[in-house]
C-alpha cells in the first residue's frame, strides 16, 4: 500500500502527473527527476535537500543528502550521473 496510489483529488499540488502513495511519491511517464528513472520508482523528498529513490526496475536505490534551504538544483544532476553509472 505504500507504494499503490493513494485517493488524491485530480488537480493537486504536486502539477502534473504527480502520484503519492501512502508513504512515496511515484513516479511515472508524465512525472520523474531525470529521464532515465522507471514508472515504477518510488521517492521521498525533504524540506533541505534531502532526497532518496528507491527504482525496483533499475535495482537501484539512491540517497542525496543536503542541508541548504535555498539550493541549485543538483538532484537532478546526481541523478543523471547515478544511473550513467549502473548502465
Amino acid at each position: 500500500m505504500m507504494t499503490k496510489v493513494n485517493r488524491l483529488p485530480e488537480v493537486n499540488s504536486g502539477g502534473k502527473g504527480f502520484q503519492f502513495g501512502l508513504g512515496f511519491e511515484l513516479y511515472n511517464e508524465q512525472k520523474k527527476p531525470v529521464p532515465a528513472v522507471s514508472n515504477t520508482a518510488f521517492a521521498w523528498g525533504g524540506l533541505y535537500g534531502t532526497e532518496y529513490i528507491i527504482d525496483p526496475e533499475n535495482n537501484m536505490i539512491a540517497l542525496f543528502y543536503l542541508n541548504m534551504p535555498r539550493r541549485e538544483a543538483l538532484y537532478p544532476l546526481f541523478l543523471s550521473k547515478a544511473y550513467q553509472l549502473i548502465k
